[in-house]
């Protein structure tokens, strides 16, 4: 059975991963330059997943981008929440704006 690299002295761990030293010399990447059609088919790609990106569902009237000061503690149980909930910072701070604007002055009306 191999010893695990955490157990091996700085010798073993040399002799270990001493294939790893040399530089690629197999089929493929890396090393091997792409083709004028792997090129193109690589910037197509690239094309594609950076405007999905860039693309995002809107909501109501679209959104804008604003500058607010938040107390520093409360930004970092927002930030924690979303992490632990795979949401983000502004849809938190949006569904905070709408649950406080519902109670102060009503809910408002659907928009299309």
């Amino acid at each position: 059975m191999k010893k695990d690299y955490s157990r091996m002295t700085l010798e073993e761990l040399r002799e270990a991963t001493k294939e790893f030293d040399q530089p690629w010399r197999g089929p493929g990447l890396p090393g091997e330059p792409l083709t004028a059609a792997e090129r193109r088919t690589f910037k197509a790609w690239q094309a594609r997943a950076l405007a999905a990106r860039k693309e995002r569902k809107r909501h109501g009237y679209g959104a804008r981008r604003v500058q607010v000061s938040i107390e520093r503690s409360l930004l970092a149980r927002i930030d924690t929440y979303a992490r632990y909930h795979g949401m983000t910072r502004a849809s938190i701070l949006a569904m905070g704006g709408e649950l406080f604007l519902n109670a102060a002055v009503g809910p408002q009306p659907s928009r299309a």
